[in-house]
């Protein structure tokens, strides 16, 4: 009950009577507590608690004030920056360190009264976050926001006020400056988390490139095989066991994918079936030391097993294949038992069910038949002690043939069983050798197929019209026997001369195709052997036109005799010469027909004479005329009946025009350069009749000299590979001359290679020795020769070719086997030969 201190209050209008508080506690009995205000008396922020006395006449109160409160959490700043403020419901600061923020003079106070100043008025945005986070109904706990360009962590808890309004507490720290320790230790870890990491790898690093170098040996030497360079051979030993054991299977792994890789290579690389097959064999055999070994392969009709090939390392024999000794036991019925109690079942099992067949030791059975294995590696006291058999299966699953291994194992040691490592590795060779395997199979049926329609066109030309007769078929045979001389020689232009296998089947293919164009070429052109056929020989009507002018005769004969002529033997004397003109000019006109002779200017003189008789025709020659032939009768008029014709005549109808406009090679993408006739054909009796040599027309000519222009335009047509992309060039230029003056290009020496000049000389050789021509007499050797010395002399065939063809013997060669006895004379070639 000491006196704290008094204080005297002068010039002041205030009365403590008029404060809510008192009016409270006056009528209350008890004490009260007002809400925070400021005090008029200190200008500070506080509370009053008041009470009633006794009596009822008087209040005793006591203020409470607020600013040892800022002054205390002034002092709980976790960090330099940290803000703090206690603040009402309304927002309004009620308690801050700087105690002179939270007051101000109201503005139309006359007795300088003081209020309370909201959150939003201070000049810190960080306040004005705190009262719009409050407003939006903020709850106790922690929460973040955004101020002054940093990020800030804020604390809101409810302070217990005994009565009154609610009061709250705001703590405000910026995150950098709280969490400030944790990012300096943070940073300092991270700093020597790195430096002992580097340490770390440092040691680490040094420690394992002193121990690892075998590791490192087998790196490069892994990525060397994933990169398939196999050439480079492993050689790493190493102290720790598993490297060195890992060292040797990647040695080994090396070694077998090298050993694939080649076999690979040389299966794929292969085209002679029968190497191939000795291939597969070999490569087989090699990888597990078998002793014997053999290929067999699936018949057509599926029912047995043809053994092609036999190898026998233990005896050294072969047979099938390049060594060309028939197989023993060759056929393996696929259907006679289903027991495995003999090689030959053996291997009909593997065939017919697709499985690999293994026995390591047959000579545990007593029942095991040896005699096919004896019989075909040719051993009588050979025994089978492991076998190993395995399908050739193709992509699409189908058994082709079985691979047939026996007695595994080096030669220096026991024969041994084929382990399970070694019959999944001569499988994978077994199964990259059946695709290589059916490949060349397709390829050689693909070739077969081939060469069967080749020769189905060239047998089909040949059986069209028997004028050529065989000629496709024998210029093959012709043109590879001078081929094989050229390349055997080593004389002048051939010292260099070779053919490789593709060329060989090129010249092949050229040669068989040379005349596939004669296939367009229409057979009455082909087939004329006279100058007057045209479907069938014309002779007959002209014949037909001179029996009526023999038939004339006699009736003008007796004519005169029924006038009452009295000099009849003049009259039959007349006749008579009159009949014997008739019967002499008709056998002129056949003989001109016929084309043997050259026609000199008085034949055609005497043809133009005998031409100019008329005859006497009573019938329409308009009836019975197919469309083609009426439009080509309309070109004239036609005239009343009965009308004299002439013998013999050109007419317009005999004219066929050309329906290509004169432009038979259109755009000429080939380059042709021959003559075009004005009309596709021309069938008038004298334009026949006078052809000065043979029995073709220009336009005749035209169309089988056409057959050359259809063989090129057909064969580039097709879409020949690579290595046969010459075929239509080969086979197109076996009419060119030397000279230039052939066709259908004119081509001269410079354009013409080896084996087109070969196809010149072999096209004109069978041409003029064929013994099968209708129009024509076989010529002896000496004749032909003789013929083609002096198209050789007229710059038209090749001079070394013709004298190799002389000196090499092939005219000889071919003569045997295709001329007949009587065409076979001695020829004296020293008088052929190119001086």
């Amino acid at each position: 009950l000491a006196l704290i201190g008094t204080q005297e209050l002068t010039e002041t209008q205030y009365d403590p009577r008029s404060r809510a508080w008192f009016s409270s506690a006056i009528e209350v009995d008890g004490q009260i507590a007002s809400g925070f205000y400021v005090f008029y008396t200190t200008r500070d922020i506080g509370t009053t608690i008041a009470r009633r006395s006794p009596n009822g006449k008087s209040v005793i109160g006591v203020d409470l004030t607020l600013r040892d409160l800022s002054l205390g959490i002034a002092n709980e700043r976790v960090t330099p920056a940290t803000e703090i403020v206690i603040f009402n419901q309304e927002g309004e600061a009620l308690a801050h360190p700087d105690v002179n923020r939270i007051t101000r003079l109201h503005e139309n106070s006359e007795d300088r009264m003081l209020e309370r100043v909201e959150l939003r008025e201070f000049d810190n945005p960080v306040f004005h976050e705190l009262y719009q986070l409050h407003l939006s109904g903020i709850q106790d706990g922690t929460f973040n926001f955004s101020a002054n360009d940093r990020e800030w962590v804020g604390s809101l808890s409810t302070l217990p006020v005994r009565g009154g309004e609610d009061v709250y507490l705001a703590i405000m720290v910026p995150q950098d400056e709280l969490l400030a320790n944790i990012i300096r230790v943070r940073s300092q870890s991270l700093v020597i988390s790195s430096v002992l990491l580097l340490v770390a790898i440092a040691v680490g690093w040094w420690i394992a490139k002193r121990s690892s170098y075998s590791l490192r040996a087998l790196a490069t030497g892994a990525e060397q095989i994933r990169d398939f360079k196999l050439d480079t051979s492993i050689n790493v030993r190493s102290r720790v066991l598993e490297v060195d054991n890992l060292a040797s299977t990647m040695v080994m792994m090396q070694s077998a994918i090298r050993q694939f890789v080649e076999i690979s290579k040389a299966l794929s690389a292969e085209k002679d079936f029968d190497r191939l097959l000795e291939l597969i064999l070999a490569e087989a055999r090699a990888a597990c030391s078998a002793d014997c070994g053999s290929v067999g392969l699936i018949s057509e009709d599926e029912r047995t097993l043809e053994i092609v090939i036999v190898h026998n390392e233990h005896s050294g024999k072969k047979y099938g294949g390049a060594s060309g000794k028939a197989v023993p036991c060759a056929l393996v019925s696929l259907y006679e038992t289903d027991e495995t109690t003999s090689a030959e079942a053996v291997e009909a099992h593997a065939a017919k069910t697709g499985k690999v067949v293994v026995v390591d030791d047959i000579g545990a059975s007593a029942n095991f038949d040896f005699t096919n294995v004896r019989q075909r590696y040719e051993e009588e006291d050979y025994r089978c002690r492991s076998l190993l058999n395995l399908p050739l299966q193709n992509r699409q699953g189908d058994v082709i043939g079985v691979l047939e291994l026996v007695n595994a194992g080096e030669p220096a040691e026991q024969v041994a069983a084929f382990g399970p490592e070694i019959v999944s590795y001569v499988s994978a060779i077994a199964s990259e050798a059946a695709i290589a395997l059916d490949n060349r199979r397709l390829l050689k049926a693909q070739k077969e197929l081939l060469d069967s329609l080749i020769q189905l066109i060239a047998g089909a030309i040949d059986a069209k019209s028997p004028y050529t007769s065989g000629h496709c078929q024998r210029v093959p045979e012709l043109a590879i026997m001078l081929a094989r001389a050229a390349q055997d020689s080593q004389v002048g232009a051939f010292k260099d001369f070779t053919l490789s296998q593709e060329e060989w089947y090129e010249l092949y293919m050229a040669s068989w195709l040379h005349d596939c164009g004669k296939i367009t070429t229409p057979e009455y052109v082909v087939d004329k052997a006279t100058k007057l056929e045209c479907i069938y020989n014309r002779i007959h009507e002209i014949r037909m036109r001179f029996e009526v002018l023999w038939r004339d005769a006699e009736l003008d004969y007796y004519k005169a005799l029924a006038q009452g002529s009295h000099d009849e033997a003049k009259f039959r004397r007349q006749l008579q010469s009159r009949l014997e003109k008739i019967q002499d000019d008709f056998e002129f006109v056949a003989q001109c027909n016929i084309g043997g002779e050259f026609m000199a200017e008085e034949r055609l003189e005497r043809l133009q004479q005998i031409a100019s008789q008329r005859w006497l025709r009573h019938l329409d020659d308009w009836c019975g005329l197919s469309n083609d032939e009426l439009v080509r009768k309309k070109r004239s008029p036609q005239t009343d009946l009965p009308v004299e014709e002439y013998l013999l005549a050109d007419k317009q109808e005999h004219i066929v025009p050309r329906d290509d406009d004169g432009k038979p090679f259109r755009d000429n993408p080939h380059g042709f350069r021959m003559e075009v006739p004005q009309h596709a054909y021309n069938f008038g009796e004298l334009h026949n009749l006078s052809i000065p040599r043979g029995t073709l027309t220009d336009e005749e000519r035209f169309k089988v000299n056409e057959h050359i222009i259809q063989t090129i335009i057909l064969l580039n047509k097709l879409p020949f590979p690579k290595e046969l992309r010459r075929v239509p060039v080969w086979a197109g230029n076996h009419h060119e001359k030397l000279d230039g003056t052939g066709y259908p290009r004119r081509l001269s020496a410079d354009d013409l290679s080896i084996p087109e000049r070969i196809m010149a000389i072999a096209d004109i050789f069978e041409a003029l020795t064929a013994a099968d021509r209708p129009y024509k007499s076989a010529k002896t050797l000496n004749e032909s020769i003789r013929i083609m010395s002096l198209m050789r002399n007229d710059g038209h065939i090749c001079p070394e070719l013709f004298d190799l063809f002389l000196t090499a013997g092939v005219y000889q060669r071919y003569a045997k086997e295709y001329l007949l006895p009587e065409q076979i004379d001695e020829v004296d070639i020293s008088q052929y030969i190119y001086k």
